[in-house]
């Protein structure tokens, strides 16, 4: 088996500063993006300049400075997005019109792999 050669990046969104991570592979281009906290166009030039396409967007807990941009990346991007079902009623929660975020999030649903769920399609696979 080859070995992947992994980039990891950072960068600081919002209001909040919440730490937004994007860890990508050189041999396949794709890209996970954790914690979009906000600033979407941010993380694209992020992305752009690791020269990665964003395949999925991961959030490690439904806290509001880990999901405010997470509507507009998945507008941009078709990645699905991915959080523990533990924090899905708190994500459920997170409302433009209650908490004033700039893009939400979409309501998750259940996967039927793991404890996981995404918004995208029910097939979708976590990281262990």
């Amino acid at each position: 088996m080859d070995a992947v050669e992994l980039m990891i990046r950072h960068t600081v969104v919002g209001l909040i500063q919440a730490n937004c991570y994007i860890v990508g592979s050189k041999r396949t281009g794709k890209a996970i993006c954790i914690d979009p906290g906000d600033e979407v166009d941010e993380i694209m030039a992020l992305a752009r300049e690791m020269k990665v396409t964003i395949s999925s967007i991961v959030s490690t807990h439904g806290h509001l400075d880990h999901l405010m941009a997470v509507r507009a990346l998945k507008e941009e991007t078709g990645a699905p997005f991915l959080l523990h079902e533990a924090d899905l009623e708190i994500a459920r929660g997170c409302r433009p019109r209650r908490c004033g975020c700039s893009g939400g999030t979409s309501s998750p649903r259940r996967s039927r792999t793991s404890s996981w769920r995404t918004t995208i399609r029910s097939t979708s696979r976590a990281p262990a």
